[in-house]
């Protein structure tokens, strides 16, 4: 049986559950500094039940 696999190609059960742990080995990546507007917002967005602006 296949199924819509890792990064959308086919694969069977088996060798989506091999790389998944091989993932899970691997930990959690850090993530690259922000930069710019992006950081800008990450760092001041306020959630959408509080408006969603910027503080």
């Amino acid at each position: 049986m296949n199924v819509t696999g890792i990064h959308g190609v086919p694969c069977s059960i088996e060798q989506a559950t091999k790389v998944l742990e091989e993932r899970s080995k691997a930990g959690i990546l850090p993530r690259e500094k922000r930069k710019g507007f992006y950081k800008l917002y990450t760092d001041h967005a306020i959630s959408a039940m509080k408006g969603a602006g910027l503080e």
